[in-house]
């Protein structure tokens, strides 16, 4: 499932995200898109197809929308309190290591993110009403207007969520995406 995250809140460096409108970097929207699995307690449920919406406002971005496809249970999967917002844990060069967080003043510690995947898991990450955080998702892109992607794997709870080979979640397609340290 996903980065079922990756975007969002301001970091306590000054460190910004940004898009590529066409022409210059700034504000604007992006599509991470790829193909994601999660887990509980064993049981896995590969997703052929993902999709996040990152809206960059300021230098602040959040993921806005989430869609999975692939299979009747993937497309079924409920992303619950969006938008979703990371903190910049660490950059290096134009590319860094990304947490999902759930407020812009909090600690990469406080959670954000809050999934219901439906049959045949049938599971609440990390819980009915609780929300967590997803650590490490690493975000690499170049200086030019190419292409950005992320790699993430992590806990929710009982559940487990990852990116997947070949594609993970890139912005093919779509206007690329940096973090600018």
């Amino acid at each position: 499932m996903s980065a079922v995250a990756m975007f969002g809140a301001a970091s306590a460096s000054a460190a910004t995200f940004q898009v590529w409108n066409g022409s210059s970097w700034g504000d604007g929207t992006t599509h991470f898109v790829g193909t994601t699995t999660a887990s509980y307690f064993g049981n896995s449920l590969p997703c052929s197809s993902a999709d996040f919406t990152v809206v960059v406002t300021s230098g602040v971005a959040r993921i806005t929308a989430v869609s999975f496809g692939g299979s009747a249970a993937c497309a079924a999967i409920v992303p619950r309190g969006l938008p979703w917002k990371v903190s910049i844990t660490a950059t290096s060069g134009t590319g860094g290591t990304l947490t999902i967080g759930d407020t812009a003043s909090t600690t990469t510690n406080v959670g954000g993110v809050n999934v219901f995947i439906p049959a045949p898991l049938n599971a609440n990450c990390p819980s009915a009403a609780g929300r967590a955080p997803l650590p490490n998702v690493a975000m690499t892109n170049g200086s030019s207007s190419t292409v950005a992607s992320i790699q993430f794997s992590g806990t929710l709870g009982g559940c487990a969520v990852a990116s997947t080979a070949p594609t993970h979640l890139r912005t093919t397609g779509y206007p690329a995406a940096r973090v600018i340290p």
